[in-house]
């Protein structure tokens, strides 16, 4: 696995696996120990996705750095977004 970071006016996320199989979003149980991966990239990103290489994928996330994000809250155990 390699781990690569992009900054210019976003900031872009890359990691590298030797894994062709492709990742799909999905939402988990309360008791599942995995798979939560790409649901959280989808809540907290721009936008993201993947592109298969020779040797494997990379999936990819990109923040703008521009914009204030949404700021995020803990309430009732889940989280909220709100303006601002």
């Amino acid at each position: 696995m390699r781990l690569r970071l992009i900054v210019d006016n976003v900031l872009i996320c890359e990691v590298f696996d030797a894994s062709a199989t492709a990742p799909h979003l999905r939402h988990s149980k309360t008791t599942d120990e995995r798979g939560r991966g790409l649901f959280l990239i989808s809540r907290f990103t721009r936008r993201w996705g993947t592109r298969h290489t020779r040797d494997g994928k990379v999936i990819w996330a990109e923040q703008s750095l521009a914009e204030p994000a949404g700021s995020f809250t803990e309430s009732a155990g889940s989280l909220t977004e709100s303006a601002g």
